[in-house]
């Protein structure tokens, strides 16, 4: 289900703001945060923006990633496999890194186990 889909469903109204952020979520690929959606879309006002990536936090379409200098990325949550972030320190580029989640799980007895576990580093284009 797409996020307007779940957005309408959950009783909110499509505005035309509203429906330009999700398109532009759904274009991206990987982890992103709201000043790239800013730089995207320069004729919405940053407070729409932020806002509505709050909304789409609370109802769970989108889920938060890494916070790098004050910046809180967000990634799609669209219950991918569980996978982790290196991103770049200078440039905050990141990408996604594919690990196997350990199955502490499991063996320790614990339910909704979270962690967070971020490399950085510098780019090749940094450095």
């Amino acid at each position: 289900m797409s996020n307007l889909e779940s957005l309408k469903q959950a009783g909110y109204k499509l505005t035309p703001v509203r429906k330009t952020i999700c398109d532009q979520i759904e274009k991206l690929d990987g982890i992103f945060c709201a000043k790239q959606i800013i730089k995207k879309l320069p004729k919405i006002d940053r407070v729409s923006i932020y806002r509505n990536l709050e909304l789409l936090e609370t109802l769970k379409l989108i889920r938060p990633a890494i916070n790098i200098k004050n910046e809180q990325f967000y990634e799609k949550n669209n219950n991918e496999h569980h996978h982790h972030h290196i991103v770049c320190t200078e440039c905050l580029e990141t990408e996604c890194i594919n690990c196997t989640e350990p199955k502490i799980k499991q063996t320790k007895k614990f339910t909704n186990l979270n962690h967070l576990l971020i490399f950085t580093g510098i780019c090749h284009k940094c450095i």
